[in-house]
């Protein structure tokens, strides 16, 4: 994709996403080469080409309904979160047997399994779980190097170490869900997703921009 190209879709992205009633993984469908290609091809403007998408892609957009749904889901997550915490534990808050209990009570046994995997619970309570959704800034990633045997152990040789970045269009970005946070920004304003999405040197889909 050209660089004209790319700036006429962060522009149709952006007021797509701007719209009150989109649905968020439309944003990520709109970003796809067929949909892009699609766009230009149309030579219609964002505006224009937004308002064919509501006869042709009727389930891109979203009732009030659907938005206290998508509200009542997230508000869920966040609480099935804080019982897993308590549940296995965190360096902040030690596990106790009535928060295991109540988990299962809610969530069932083969969900506490799974759920005890992911925080790193430990059955016997004599050591935190971790915070999955915490993650380390300034933690580096290896690009290049060998692997080798070194008193025993592995490790890498050689390569360079790029630090982590909280840019979600870098391949070194550092959150949890680089799709779900490309959206929220390119909702706060295009002109940025668009800065940011070029200096990863990609387009707002995560595509490499072509140099020549």
């Amino acid at each position: 994709m050209s660089i004209d190209n790319a700036v006429k879709v962060g522009t149709f992205i952006g007021k797509l996403a701007a719209v009150a009633d989109i649905v968020p993984t439309a944003i990520l469908e709109a970003q796809s080469p067929a949909q892009t290609e699609a766009f230009i091809a149309s030579n219609k403007t964002a505006e224009e080409y937004i308002a064919t998408l509501r006869t042709e892609k009727p389930h891109w957009f979203k009732s009030a309904a659907d938005n206290g749904a998508a509200i009542e889901a997230i508000t869920a997550a966040d609480e099935k979160h804080r019982m897993a915490k308590a549940a296995a534990g965190t360096s902040k808050i030690p596990p106790t047997l009535p928060a295991r209990r109540a988990y299962v009570e809610k969530y069932g046994e083969a969900d506490y399994r799974a759920m005890m995997i992911e925080y790193q619970g430990d059955h016997g309570m004599q050591r935190p779980g971790v915070n999955p959704r915490k993650k380390a800034k300034d933690a580096g990633t290896v690009v290049g190097g060998k692997v080798a045997m070194v008193d025993g152990k592995r490790v890498i040789v050689g390569g360079e170490v790029v630090k982590a970045t909280s840019n979600p269009w870098s391949e070194h970005y550092s959150g949890k869900d680089a799709e779900q946070r490309r959206i929220a920004i390119i909702k706060s304003g295009t002109a940025r997703a668009i800065s940011l999405a070029k200096s990863a040197g990609t387009d707002l889909a995560g595509r490499k921009l072509r140099t020549a």
